[in-house]
């Protein structure tokens, strides 16, 4: 399951299945009742193990990790909705707003409040990566990170590596970028960097 979290309607639409829905608006013919149009949701075009969020990411860190924290109840024949969260294996951060003005440290990830919450095994799970035009973001996260962590006493203890340059190879389908900003990014030639920290 990958679960794509943001806060702007717009940008969790800019993808290629929202651009499916609208190729197939445009074939529609006239004659089609105009409720099929106005029913038609992108995210039937989204693959079943894609799960889209429109979310403040701390709230979500925060919902999950109390739902973790409540013992496992046996499910119940009668309750349809009862779920539990599957254990995270990679937690991607994508081009975070870096809030390059020092008096708004706070807002950045690594200065949040929710960031002890990040650093946390069952929010982070086995590995975090983090991706950023900004390589002195991604180096102020690494400082954080290992802060926290003395803080919390974690027994498994963050490896780092990184900040490495990504580069992109047209021809390598499994080596594209991640996200518009990326792309953006890297067709006007600005470099780009990732962080990870695995357990």
């Amino acid at each position: 399951l990958v679960i794509g979290i943001d806060r702007s309607v717009t940008r969790l639409t800019k993808n290629k299945y929202y651009n499916k829905k609208q190729q197939q608006e445009e074939v529609m013919t006239e004659e089609q009742n105009d409720n099929e149009m106005n029913n038609m949701n992108f995210t039937q075009f989204i693959p079943p193990n894609i799960l889209l969020v429109r979310a403040e990411l701390a709230s979500f860190w925060q919902c999950v990790y109390n739902d973790n924290l409540q013992p496992e109840q046996p499910p119940n024949d009668d309750d349809d909705h009862h779920h539990s969260w599957p254990k995270i294996k990679r937690h991607y951060l994508l081009y975070p707003n870096p809030y390059p003005k020092p008096k708004r440290i706070q807002s950045r990830w690594y200065g949040h409040p929710s960031f002890p919450l990040l650093m946390n095994p069952i929010i982070s799970g086995e590995c975090v990566i983090v991706r950023s035009n900004w390589k002195g973001y991604l180096e102020e996260f690494a400082l954080s990170a290992n802060f926290v962590e003395q803080l919390q006493e974690q027994v498994s203890k963050w490896n780092m590596e990184g900040p490495t340059r990504l580069f992109f190879d047209n021809g390598d389908e499994a080596n594209v970028p991640l996200t518009n900003f990326e792309t953006k990014y890297v067709d006007c030639g600005e470099p780009v960097y990732e962080l990870v920290l695995h357990r």
